[in-house]
């Protein structure tokens, strides 16, 4: 299965800060041989994460793997529904999102503002 690798990573974080776990003690939990500089890279959204070690984390974290992949596999879709809806300024409830996704989709947003700011000020200044 292929999902963003952001949120889940992003889930990953925040599930280990909720039972109140370092980098390195999640590390030594999973085994496997999995240093937590690897972890790190995971949570970071760097590098995705083997499925069977999904599988594992959440496990370790008394999670499921449902928990830690929401909202990642249908943000592709997700980005073009919001982004047209947000065109037409009628963004309703598309979809319950995580925690997450309404992170990640605040943070586009304002990039999305600045953007035309930007682009409506080289506009003006080609006029």
């Amino acid at each position: 299965m292929d999902y963003d690798k952001k949120i889940v990573g992003g889930n990953i974080r925040a599930a280990r800060k909720r039972k109140d776990l370092t980098i390195k003690e999640l590390a030594v939990m999973v085994g496997e041989g999995i240093h937590f500089n690897t972890l790190g890279l995971w949570e970071r959204g760097i590098n995705q994460i083997p499925w069977p070690m999904l599988e594992k984390v959440a496990e370790v974290l008394d999670t499921t793997v449902e928990k830690l992949t929401e909202g990642a596999e249908v943000i592709e879709n997700f980005g073009a529904a919001f982004l047209d809806a947000k065109r037409s300024r009628e963004a309703g409830p598309l979809l319950q999102p995580s925690e997450q996704m309404v992170l990640l989709l605040k943070s586009i947003d304002q990039k999305m503002d600045r953007l035309v700011a930007l682009l409506e000020s080289f506009e003006q200044r080609q006029k």
